[in-house]
């Protein structure tokens, strides 16, 4: 994230990511629809984030608050 905004790169990265998810867009549907929370997806293991942790942290609060709109 740079000033609040995150770039969305699909595939490998060039340069190290300070964040890595990866979860099928089925699963990105059913937590934007709300049909699986976040928490869920990571203990099921369909939503993966890998990272620096303030980075993860940042990300899946963004996350958070986006959804609670």
């Amino acid at each position: 994230m740079l000033d609040g905004k995150a770039t969305v790169t699909p595939g490998p990265n060039a340069e190290p990511s300070d964040v890595t998810v990866r979860c099928a867009a089925p699963t990105i549907a059913a937590i934007v629809g709300r049909a699986l929370t976040i928490e869920a997806a990571l203990s099921d293991g369909k939503f993966d984030v890998s990272g620096d942790p303030a980075a993860v942290a940042a990300l899946l609060e963004l996350i958070e608050r986006m959804l609670a709109r």
